[in-house]
């Protein structure tokens, strides 16, 4: 498997330098760097080069979708850590996070290939382990990329469930009916993809806008509505609900949540075949989105600590989401409403390019002979 991916990094830097053709390109708008890489890594261009610089850098950035990720699915680190935990379990995944991104940005200048991560590791790797460990990786990509793309679609159904219980305390949210939502949202990704996919990049480019423009909304309205717990409480403070042997452990647990929030940045790799100058566009879209997502990630994160006066409810509040427990203290459940229902918005938006992204990945990987 993929011996065609033995070039020399030597090549590949000399194919970074080369001047940009002043033509159209090919008909699948290719220029000509484009053409150069795909010919060096031995690939046939099959899809066509729709995105540029700016919608990868949408389509990137809502993928990751950090700020929401980190006030909606936070319980793991509000038990085991708490606020404080949360807190400091962010700022250190996220510089571990951008350490990440601009390496694996360095190798997508040189093989801006949708397989990405399990092509790089051929690529560098030694010759002796090539094969072995680019499977081993193309499966493990292969297999995150797929159970991230459930865990996404699940969130949605369950946002749709807590959105019914706040408009009706009495609902129950039974099971049978998130699993439904599951395959509704499920089939409205995969309508998109399949009929849809040329307006994918002016999708993402539409609701960058709607993205900032809702973290704006909730962090105005955790800071100047809810009630505040004071900055030891919001910002130092680690606890231990989980019942681990100590904080530290229960602290290394929690920082899931952070980890989770901050993935997605190779997102723009697996769109590499459908870029259009890639090697500049992918790895410019993989720093630029995790830069905007970091920062306003950890704006977002502030005031929710702050506006967090009880963990125990928060995690059981009967949404399910501690950031409906957090909005509800503002005492307007009409804004509420209206902010969770852009939080779905934006993550239906963001199931839809991710689910993209994995099928990019399913496909390089199939084509390279890792798939049956």
């Amino acid at each position: 498997m993929m011996d065609d991916t033995k070039e020399t990094n030597h090549d590949a830097y000399e194919l970074r330098s080369l001047p940009e053709s002043q033509s159209a390109g090919d008909a699948f708008g290719s220029n000509d760097r484009d053409q150069a890489n795909m010919a060096r890594m031995g690939k046939d261009q099959e899809m066509k080069r729709v995105f540029r610089q700016v919608s990868l850098i949408s389509f990137t950035a809502i993928i990751m979708g950090t700020w929401q990720w980190m006030l909606m699915a936070n319980t793991q680190g509000l038990i085991n850590g708490g606020r404080g935990g949360l807190f400091w379990s962010y700022i250190w995944t996220l510089a571990g996070y951008g350490l990440l991104a601009a390496s694996l940005a360095d190798m997508a200048s040189m093989c801006p290939t949708a397989g990405g991560q399990y092509h790089w590791v051929s690529e560098f790797s030694p010759p002796k382990y090539q094969q072995v460990l680019s499977y081993v990786s193309g499966w493990l990509s292969a297999l995150s990329w797929q159970a991230g793309n459930a865990s996404g679609l699940f969130l949605c159904a369950k946002l749709i469930q807590a959105l019914i219980a706040i408009g009706n305390p009495a609902y129950a949210a039974p099971a049978w009916q998130g699993w439904l939502l599951v395959v509704a949202v499920t089939l409205i990704c995969v309508f998109f993809n399949i009929f849809a996919e040329p307006l994918l990049p002016h999708m993402q480019n539409l609701f960058l806008p709607v993205y900032v423009g809702a973290f704006i909304a909730t962090v105005a309205v955790m800071c100047a509505l809810c009630p505040h717990v004071d900055a030891y409480t919001a910002l130092i403070e680690v606890t231990n609900e989980g019942g681990w042997s100590s904080s530290g452990l229960a602290l290394m647990v929690g920082q899931i949540s952070a980890i989770f929030a901050l993935g997605g940045s190779d997102a723009a790799a697996h769109m590499s075949e459908e870029v259009r100058d890639a090697g500049l566009s992918v790895p410019r879209a993989m720093i630029g989105s995790i830069l905007l997502n970091g920062i306003i990630g950890f704006i977002a994160l502030i005031p929710f600590l702050f506006a967090l006066p009880s963990i125990d409810d928060a995690v059981s509040d009967p949404s399910g989401f501690p950031l409906v427990y957090v909005l509800n203290l503002a005492g307007m459940p009409n804004v509420t409403i209206a902010l969770i229902f852009l939080q779905l918005l934006i993550l239906m938006v963001g199931n839809v390019a991710y689910q993209a992204a994995t099928g990019r990945q399913t496909f390089a990987f199939a084509r390279d002979g890792g798939m049956p």
